[in-house]
């Protein structure tokens, strides 16, 4: 009886392996590809200058092709002249000159040229004054000691802003190794809902024992990175749910290329507990 049993497992663990070999089959396909394109990423504030990065596409096929662009000429222009071309250390980071100041109310769009390439063109950005931070409170939860803080402002939808809000916390006067949204933009932080008159923005930063003080930046945002944010999250949400409908993509102010240039500038208040 055991041997006729064993012999039993032993035709079905075969009959499992061959049809596990006939369902497994190597196709080829042709995947889309319309040839490299050049890719930008980056931002200007007032108070940080220009940075971006540039690099160029690669096939879908060949994700571990190398990405960098050899002899790229980028040139910032402020409203319609070049008046910087930007340097590099390392091929990818792009930045201004130290001296290079961006004017509030002018607008600034970046071009990448290099040669066998399409040019690429940025969409202007224009350098908004950044919304005041009217006032803040600080709100510590009795049982975990967990604090919020909120942030109020004035918005008065003159061009369609977005805002944003960190909280970098101090210990000690020096920055405590846990920096709250150390991301520099992160897409699921963008703030909705923004009415016109009086707003708040509340956010979590962590157990009031971490610091005893803190700097809370308001950033205005200009409409372009809003709507990448924005874009950016519906497409995360999308990405990996066989439920939706589509995938949305991700939104691109890059014209002959692909990416995203945007201004922000912020406003900075430091609160002590």
């Amino acid at each position: 009886m055991i041997m006729r049993v064993f012999y039993y497992i032993t035709l079905i663990t075969i009959a499992i392996l061959q049809v596990s070999c006939e369902m497994s089959k190597e196709i080829d396909y042709d995947t889309i590809y319309g040839g490299d394109k050049i890719v930008i990423h980056g931002y200007i504030s007032p108070q940080n200058g220009v940075r971006v990065f540039v690099k160029k596409t690669v096939p879908p096929n060949a994700v571990n092709s190398d990405d960098r662009i050899s002899l790229a000429t980028v040139s910032l222009f402020e409203n319609g002249n070049m008046v910087e071309t930007l340097v590099t250390v390392d091929g990818y980071i792009f930045t201004s000159s130290p001296s290079f100041k961006p004017k509030y109310g002018a607008n600034y769009l970046v071009e990448v040229v290099v040669d066998g390439m399409l040019k690429a063109i940025t969409n202007a950005q224009n350098i908004f004054t950044p919304v005041s931070i009217d006032s803040t409170k600080l709100m510590t939860q009795e049982l975990t000691n967990y604090a919020n803080i909120s942030v109020f402002f004035k918005h008065e939808n003159l061009f369609g802003e977005s805002y944003y809000v960190k909280a970098f916390p101090y210990l000690n006067g020096e920055l405590d190794t846990l920096e709250f949204g150390s991301t520099f933009f992160h897409f699921a932080n963008i703030t909705n809902n923004i009415s016109v008159g009086v707003n708040e923005i509340s956010l979590g930063v962590g157990q009031i024992s971490q610091f005893d003080s803190l700097q809370v930046r308001l950033y205005t945002l200009s409409p372009d990175l809003g709507e990448f944010l924005k874009s950016y999250n519906r497409y995360d949400l999308s990405r990996d749910d066989p439920f939706y409908e589509q995938i949305y993509p991700v939104f691109t102010n890059i014209r002959g290329g692909y990416g995203l240039f945007a201004s922000y500038s912020y406003t900075t208040k430091t609160i002590h507990k």
